[in-house]
């Protein structure tokens, strides 16, 4: 009979198994939100090229006979159809949200890429940060994109 008394699990090993498991969350958690940080601002990176881009093809392949221009706006990218955000042809406008983590630091709060040569009118960064890291996109006078 005290052979089946000493087969279950003390409140001791209990403890120390979920002493193990919240050490091992402890070291793991800052690595994982590290990596979901840098992940998001990869994709908000991503998602500001792609809009550039789109603007600037559109404005090299003459749509609309206009300019084409992305507006930096708090919480969206709005590709537009003009010279300028101001004077803009709103029925056009097209809205990309952006990540609400990401802060985003620009020179200008628009672009215009120039119709058939796609050239800017603003040269320089855009910075994008999220926590501690941060990632730049050059855009030189003629329109060129790189990160």
């Amino acid at each position: 009979m005290s052979a089946n008394l000493r087969a279950g699990i003390t409140l001791m090993e209990i403890v120390l198994v979920v002493a193990i498991f919240l050490v091992l969350f402890a070291v793991v958690l800052p690595v994982g939100v590290g990596f979901y940080r840098q992940y998001l601002l990869t994709a908000e990176r991503d998602n500001l090229v792609a809009v550039l881009r789109r603007a600037r093809s559109q404005a090299m392949s003459n749509y609309g006979q206009s300019n084409q221009g992305v507006s930096f706006q708090t919480s969206q990218y709005v590709i537009f159809r003009g010279a300028s955000y101001a004077a803009r042809l709103s029925d056009y406008d097209l809205v990309v949200p952006h990540s609400a983590g990401i802060t985003l630091n620009a020179s200008s709060s628009e672009i215009v890429f120039q119709a058939l040569d796609g050239s800017a009118n603003v040269s320089g960064t855009i910075g994008l940060s999220g926590g501690a890291t941060s990632i730049n996109i050059n855009i030189n006078g003629e329109g060129r994109i790189d990160w």
